[in-house]
């Protein structure tokens, strides 16, 4: 509900400034705002619970190598298919 009442009301708000005083009061207003909603909202929430540590299984680095080869070797026709190479449409032949 606040962000409906801050959407709306913040073009109103911009606009007022904008026609008395000009752009840049109105965006060091907006600016202000923001900065004062951040340290509320860094105040107020809660901190999330204890922080789960998972454990990974290490992986080797050939094991990482080969991998990261068949990700791009998938990828790679994807690109060929887009147009990453060239063609009659550049001016080549």
């Amino acid at each position: 509900m606040l962000q409906g009442v801050g959407a709306s009301s913040s073009g109103l708000l911009a606009g007022e400034i904008v026609d008395h005083l000009g752009y840049s009061p109105a965006f060091l207003a907006s600016a202000v705002i923001a900065l004062a909603a951040f340290l509320v909202l860094a105040m107020a929430l809660p901190e999330s619970g204890e922080a789960v540590t998972a454990k990974l299984p290490r992986m080797s680095a050939v094991r990482f190598r080969r991998r990261a080869l068949m990700v791009f070797a998938q990828a790679a026709p994807g690109a060929v298919r887009m147009g990453s190479g060239p063609g009659p449409e550049r001016g080549e032949e």
